[in-house]
């Protein structure tokens, strides 16, 4: 971790920015200097363990500073949690017989699904086919959901 943080304290240097961040060559834009703040950032959120996306020319694409647009799966994940969480709300406040009793599966499942995509697009060595580690582990995190759901169904409950 300690090479990880020096060499962002070197490319900071080497892009003009003193170890507080502070601006020390003609006045850039304000954007690149938001881009150069936030490149150790970057190289510490990311590129040196692979949990960035796989190269893209989406017009979405996210450039990490290394000049190659990447697919954002962070940002789809947030969103499609975020979508869940909208959903779960909406259906509490009207009381939904799966929020009320299988809240949690059901958000153990959906995070499953969304993020067993988004391993798609990222560049882990492949196990089984296609399939990376965290394909597997989110496999099993639906499957634990569903069978929740299925082994409290079959449960007979009082009235």
């Amino acid at each position: 971790m300690e090479q990880i943080v020096e060499q962002a304290i070197v490319l900071a240097d080497a892009e003009g920015i003193d170890n507080n961040y502070v601006q020390t060559r003609p006045a850039p834009s304000e954007l690149d200097v938001k881009r150069r703040r936030g490149l150790p950032a970057a190289t510490l959120a990311g590129l040196p363990d692979q949990t960035f996306g796989v190269p893209t020319s989406l017009p979405w694409a996210v450039d990490l500073g290394d000049g190659i647009g990447r697919h954002p799966v962070q940002i789809y994940e947030s969103l499609a949690m975020a979508a869940f969480f909208v959903t779960y709300v909406l259906a509490l406040r009207v009381r939904a017989v799966w929020a009320m009793r299988h809240g949690f599966y059901w958000m153990a499942i959906v995070y499953g699904a969304q993020r067993f995509v988004w391993e798609f697009f990222k560049p882990y060595p492949t196990l089984i086919g296609p399939f990376n580690h965290f394909h597997l582990m989110c496999a099993a995190l639906v499957f634990y959901g569903a069978a929740m759901i299925a082994r409290d169904r079959r449960q007979v409950r009082p009235a």
